[in-house]
């Protein structure tokens, strides 16, 4: 029987051959070798740089940058799920399947950690790395380009310590890791008992994951302080106010994924990471959280009505759908989105004094934002052009050109300043005046 890790990687190969334009980019980077982004995309017959982008995305694990020229190639799973294409299609696979695999798996252990001697000898023996399946790893002081040739990817840890030197390449390879802390000087000596709850919570957590079983949780907190932070990854998530004092979140779905949800310094923090079929539900009180910081990733979120003061929200290869209310002095709104579907509703009518603003960074995505603000509250959107980019603007049901500016606006007290940066997107801005 194989190991959860590798039905993992049977899913992901299987997920990227689903798709037509993803079976075009293994297969042309398959047979002639790594490119750049403009180049595969030739090749591939695609003009669409946002749909490109996106599925580009989408072969996370599969597809890597590498270099300092940033061209695009299959990793050791790439060159398999290539592998699994010919042999569909019926042509010779390049090389014989008992060939001795391109990899080195460190898994199923409390604490491990990874050195450079680790590394080095992978390289000599021109083989990449895998973590995985593991509580406390410990990575050593790496050279950054000798780590980013060599590691593929760290998967399903729970606590990261890393030279602060490799935050650039790693943050790019972490699958389904809890917690990550960057050191500078020594590595840390950490205790083996450290966290020991945490740890047999997440030791059950795989026993339930590799055995396909269906399992619910319920966590509640008090509402401590006025920040919610929020992380989704390969997860379905709903936010909404309920008749409730405290907050609740409940998570299911076969193969838990890790979550939580928990109050430290004056916020509550909620995750969920990973799982099949995993759906968390947060429900709060009314009139929390007065902030709002969440990011989600390759999965779904949905929040419904609420009321905030600050809005953070990074969406990577994700579909996010948000609305909201705002109150309290000079709310604001900040969106990065990458590889994304982003739709805000975003309610100006009442509740709020000052200059409310707000920030959308899209690339590769596509974003729609329905304001509606009062009809004496005037309205400037400032844009920063990308000729890649696709931009609409609707001021009172009408198409009004870029840049755009209320009457009255640098005089006024209360008023709403949208700033714009998009590459590659589709980026539309409807004013709603109430």
């Amino acid at each position: 029987m194989g190991s959860s890790g590798e039905a993992d990687d049977v899913d992901v190969v299987l997920q990227a051959l689903a798709h037509p334009l993803r079976r075009r980019i293994i297969e042309v980077l398959g047979r002639e070798g790594a490119q750049s982004y403009a180049e595969l995309m030739r090749k591939c017959g695609v003009d669409d740089s946002g749909t490109f982008a996106f599925h580009l995305r989408r072969l996370r694990g599969l597809v890597e940058k590498r270099g300092e020229n940033g061209e695009y190639a299959l990793t050791g799973l790439g060159r398999r799920a290539y592998d699994v294409l010919l042999f569909l299609r019926g042509e010779k696979v390049g090389r014989d399947v008992g060939e001795k695999s391109e990899r080195i798996v460190f898994s199923d252990r409390v604490s491990f950690v990874l050195t450079r001697e680790h590394v080095e000898r992978a390289r000599r023996l021109g083989r990449r790395i895998i973590v995985r399946d593991i509580y406390e790893l410990v990575i050593e002081p790496i050279p950054s380009e000798v780590f980013d040739e060599v590691v593929e990817e760290v998967r399903d840890v729970a606590l990261v310590y890393a030279p602060v030197e490799l935050r650039a390449v790693l943050d790019e390879k972490l699958r389904d890791v809890y917690k990550v802390k960057y050191y500078s000087g020594d590595r840390p000596q950490k205790s083996l008992f450290s966290g020991l709850l945490t740890s047999l919570s997440l030791f059950l957590s795989s026993l339930e994951r590799r055995h396909g079983v269906r399992v619910s949780r319920e966590y509640v907190v008090d509402p401590a302080g006025d920040v919610l932070v929020l992380r989704v990854e390969a997860c379905s998530a709903r936010l909404l106010v309920g008749d409730v004092e405290r907050v609740v979140m409940r998570v299911s779905g076969v193969n838990e994924p890790v979550s939580g949800l928990r109050e430290q310094g004056g916020a509550v923090y909620a995750w969920c990471v990973g799982g099949k079929n995993a759906r968390a539900e947060i429900v709060m009180p009314k009139g929390w959280p007065r902030k709002l910081s969440v990011s989600v990733s390759a999965g779904d979120l949905a929040v419904e009505k609420i009321v905030v003061r600050v809005l953070e929200l990074k969406a990577d290869s994700a579909d996010a759908r948000l609305v909201l209310g705002f109150s309290g002095d000079n709310p604001s709104v900040l969106v990065r989105s990458e590889a994304s579907a982003v739709r805000l509703n975003l309610d100006f009518t009442e509740g709020w004094h000052g200059v409310a603003r707000i920030g959308i960074e899209s690339e590769a995505s596509s974003v729609n934002a329905r304001l509606i603000v009062p009809h004496d509250v005037p309205v400037s959107v400032e844009p920063s052009y990308d000729a890649t980019a696709v931009y609409r603007l609707v001021v009172g049901g009408k198409r009004v050109s870029l840049p755009y500016r209320d009457s009255g606006f640098d005089d006024a007290v209360k008023k709403v300043a949208i700033g714009m940066h998009a590459s590659s997107s589709a980026l539309e801005v409807v004013v709603e005046k109430g």
